[in-house]
């Protein structure tokens, strides 16, 4: 008899979360309640602190939340065993709007780490002195016009290189929700636009569930079939994109610092300003 497969991918009821942190910071998400189903394509946007970070932290399986019910694949993962929750997150992956690249790894090496959940140990090994399925690492970097640096050291790269590289090595990982924070933070408007068609054709292409933080609200709004707007941990609306009037943005950051594009210089941001842009 073969099991049911859920229609949703996340479904979430009442949520609390406290943000990753030491201690016991205060609750950022509070009383969060949605659905998202299979092959969605959903932009999150909100003013910086909204919770947008902490809210793709907890669908990634790496905060569990305070109160409220949580399902992911139709499943309750903190209710599961460690090694049963260990399995459902190597169906998810989290690009982070900083990836933790190590500086003096080759491209390669770092797109192929996708790869690692499915690896063993001694497999892992040996890829760091002779990287294996270079091809597909280089086939990765292709939609994001990286594959020239397919042998660069982490550390040559700029800030808006590196996160490309991130998303090269989500798609390597072959997964089946793509959890992406501020992919284009680092990035001019003419290659954020190019990044996240990318982005969002290799998600449809493979049948994945794309779900992405972004600080431009005008890609959001005209590249998102759906958008939820976060405000003080709350979500202020969640709607399609043709009923996402120009007076609900408004209203969304209301009293907060308005988004603003990237400063662009030569075709992207570089790694200094965004170093800056990262600690603001």
């Amino acid at each position: 008899m073969k099991s049911r497969v859920s229609e949703f991918v996340f479904r979430a009821q009442s949520l609390d979360v406290r943000p990753l942190a030491g201690g016991r910071p205060p609750i950022v998400l509070k009383g969060l309640t949605f659905d998202v189903k299979r092959g969605e394509q959903i932009a999150l946007i909100g003013p910086s602190g909204a919770g947008k970070t902490t809210l793709l932290a907890t669908l990634a399986l790496a905060n569990e939340p305070d109160a409220g019910a949580l399902e992911v694949f139709g499943v309750a993962p903190w209710e599961m065993s460690s090694g049963a929750r260990h399995a459902l997150r190597k169906r998810l992956f989290l690009a982070p709007q900083a990836p933790p690249l190590p500086p003096r790894q080759r491209v390669v090496t770092a797109v192929l780490a996708g790869r690692l959940a499915h690896w063993s140990l001694w497999t892992a090994i040996r890829s760091l002195i002779y990287p294996r399925a270079a091809a597909s690492a280089h086939a990765a970097l292709v939609p994001f016009s990286m594959e020239d640096k397919l042998f660069s050291r982490v550390d040559r790269l700029s800030g808006g290189e590196r996160q490309r590289v991130s998303m090269a090595r989500m798609l390597v990982a072959d997964v089946e929700v793509m959890l992406v924070d501020e992919p284009l933070s680092a990035l001019d408007p003419r290659l954020a636009h190019q990044t996240l068609a990318s982005l969002q054709q290799q998600a449809a292409g493979r049948g994945a569930t794309l779900m992405c933080s972004l600080h431009q609200v005008e890609l959001a709004h005209a590249q998102f079939p759906r958008v939820i707007g976060l405000r003080e941990g709350a979500i202020f609306f969640d709607a399609p994109r043709a009923a996402v009037s120009d007076e609900m943005l408004a209203d969304l950051y209301a009293g907060a610092t308005a988004p603003s594009p990237p400063v662009a210089i030569g075709d992207e941001t570089p790694p200094s300003l965004a170093a800056d842009a990262r600690c603001r």
